[in-house]
């Protein structure tokens, strides 16, 4: 897991050959026009822009990938994004094959990270992570999603 700005990103350049791509389509996004969906950069690459409002975290899910790594990115707003490690999850999972994700609330030991606008973090496979809770309050956050498939 890395978490860090934005303006930092070029130094992980070297972890994956689809970070440049991240870095040239945020060069180009327009904050004004956010629109949500799904953008498919390259064969390798794509990114899922959101908007949604944070709940409290027993209201949501971790989530785990197995063939893809999430980068999340926050356009406007915060949250709180709660990850584990692989071992910390002590039954046998499967991961749905279409969607490449399993989801449970089945952790005991985690931390947490603060994300607000133009911060971003980086889960590889194996890594849990459950996004989309509340710092305080529930707050609207504008987030792009960036699925980077791993071999």
């Amino acid at each position: 897991m890395i978490c860090d700005d934005i303006s930092n990103l070029n130094k992980y350049e070297s972890i994956n050959e689809n970070i440049a791509d991240i870095i040239n389509f945020l060069d180009s996004f327009d904050k004004s026009s956010f629109t949500t969906g799904r953008v498919d950069i390259n064969d390798n690459l794509f990114a899922n822009i959101q908007t949604y409002e944070t709940s409290s975290a027993s209201q949501r899910q971790y989530e785990v990938h197995e063939k893809y790594i999430d980068l999340q990115f926050i356009v406007s707003g915060e949250e709180r994004i709660d990850y584990a490690f692989n071992k910390e999850y002590k039954n046998p999972y499967k991961i749905n094959k279409d969607g490449d994700y399993f989801l449970t609330n089945d952790i005991e030991y985690f931390s947490s990270l603060t994300m607000k606008e133009n911060s971003f973090a980086i889960f590889f496979p194996g890594e849990f992570h459950k996004p989309g809770c509340s710092l305080n309050d529930d707050s609207k956050v504008s987030k792009i999603v960036f699925k980077i498939k791993y071999e």
